[in-house]
């Protein structure tokens, strides 16, 4: 197969890849509708949600996986045609040159592949800009030493072996964690100046278990299907789910660490959401 044929065959293999998408993800996200009806808030959920996701993302590769078998099968099947009798011949082209509903639409493949490139290619960019503004932010943060040993002791609870820097932001409107091969755990130096330590105790042990349970590689994949399958409502709002359900895990986690209470919790989510709330130019960028 010449490299023209096969760069044919891929863009329309991407192509059935895309459509075939659309029933797939409508399948499963209603599937997680009904196993989320039946499931408690927190980890089942969680975990039905990142099984659903991952559902998604296998999809295509089958789709692909097929599409690109068939297509071989096609290949050999003309090269046996091109051997058979004039008359027989004719008869297949004929056949073949008769309009169908599938013959339509995949002419039509190559202008949706290049529209979907388009847009997953906007939205990438808009990723790695977002990746690098973290980077820039993180280089100009502030040592924390004096809750980077609190940060030691929960680590140490959660069995975390990693020293996990702790800094601060002025960049910051809410406690992130950064970073996917070293993070690291950025608190707002307002947030600092005003909450109660027991309650920024918390805080940085709910980051901390999201780099326990690993949410921050989860998360990625989830940033990289969302950005391939922008088109798809279905992939948002079971990724979205997935992080609601995430930090209600984090939350019970933190406060199984810290031994605090549920009213200091919510008071310091409340504080969080109200400095968030004033600063909401801050917010939208970070």
């Amino acid at each position: 197969m010449n490299p023209l044929a096969a760069l044919s065959v891929g863009v329309s293999a991407l192509g059935w890849c895309l459509l075939h998408f659309v029933w797939q993800a409508v399948v499963i996200g209603t599937a997680y509708a009904l196993l989320r009806i039946l499931l408690p808030r927190g980890n089942p959920r969680y975990l039905a949600a990142m099984l659903a996701l991952i559902a998604m993302a296998a999809c295509p590769i089958a789709t692909g996986v097929h599409e690109l078998s068939l297509a071989e099968a096609s290949a050999e099947w003309v090269g046996v045609t091109v051997a058979v009798a004039p008359s027989a011949t004719a008869i297949s082209q004929s056949a073949a040159a008769t309009p169908t509903w599938q013959s339509l639409l995949g002419a039509l493949l190559p202008w949706l592949v290049l529209a979907w490139a388009a847009g997953a290619g906007l939205l990438a960019a808009r990723v790695y800009r977002q990746w690098r503004g973290l980077r820039r932010m993180l280089a100009a943060a502030e040592q924390l030493p004096e809750w980077q040993s609190r940060a030691r002791q929960f680590a140490d609870r959660l069995g975390l072996r990693r020293m996990v820097p702790v800094l601060a932001s002025v960049r910051v409107a809410t406690p992130t964690l950064v970073g996917w091969v070293k993070p690291a755990v950025v608190l707002p130096l307002a947030v600092l100046a005003r909450m109660p330590p027991a309650q920024i105790d918390l805080v940085l042990a709910h980051e901390l278990a999201h780099l326990k349970r690993l949410d921050h590689i989860a998360n990625l994949f989830q940033v990289a299907l969302e950005t391939l399958f922008f088109y798809h409502p279905a992939v948002h709002w079971i990724s979205r789910e997935a992080r609601n359900e995430r930090e209600l895990c984090c939350d019970a986690l933190a406060l199984r660490v810290t031994g605090g209470e549920r009213r200091d919790f919510v008071a310091a989510l409340a504080g969080l959401e109200e400095f968030r709330a004033g600063h909401a130019r801050l917010a939208l960028a970070a």
